[in-house]
């Protein structure tokens, strides 16, 4: 077979989730050859919750992301690999010395039976860092500490490894975490 001869043609697309994306027939010389049924993913996370308490002597936010089909704005059909990563973080608060986050993965969540979404938290309870931490209803809960690029990844396991699904600022504050703007 070469690619003169050969005629692949897609005939129907579809939503994620509903059937197969994209449906191709192969033909050869005109006589059909197969046909192949596709799906096309693109996952895109989204916050579907956000919560702000107080964890030790500091605080925790904790992030439940929905994930869905970027293309199509559909639920994802099966349970997924996520993995995040950062970027270089920089500090707001002169002396600071907070530790960088540390990266992780998981699958989205079948302990809840939601197969659409994962939780991400951050949170830091260190009296004797430079600022110290507070909890989330503390007067100084807003001040800026340090700021980073995050990364979530869907498909992988690999930490900084499969389809980039969202990138945005991650802020740390004295008594909270938040993603801000997402970035290019």
């Amino acid at each position: 077979m070469t690619c003169a001869t050969a005629a692949p043609g897609v005939i129907r697309a579809a939503a994620s989730g509903d059937e197969y994306d994209v449906t191709i027939v192969f033909t050869y010389n005109d006589v059909y050859v197969c046909t192949h049924h596709t799906e096309v993913l693109a996952p895109i996370a989204l916050p579907d919750s956000i919560n702000y308490g107080d964890w030790e002597n500091g605080f925790m936010t904790h992030y439940h992301m929905r994930v869905q089909d970027k293309l199509f704005g559909n639920e994802m059909p099966l349970m997924f690999e996520v993995n995040e990563q950062f970027g270089d973080f920089v500090s707001d608060y002169q002396g600071e010395d907070w530790n960088a986050p540390f990266v992780s993965y998981c699958w989205t969540d079948p302990l809840s039976g939601d197969r659409q979404a994962f939780p991400d938290s951050y949170h830091y309870a260190n009296h004797s860092a430079t600022p110290p931490t507070v909890h989330h209803d503390d007067t100084n809960a807003g001040v800026e500490v340090q700021h980073g690029p995050q990364y979530y990844h869907g498909g992988s396991l690999t930490i900084g490894s499969g389809y980039l699904m969202k990138y945005h600022k991650l802020q740390y504050y004295r008594g909270k975490g938040d993603q801000l703007e997402l970035l290019p």
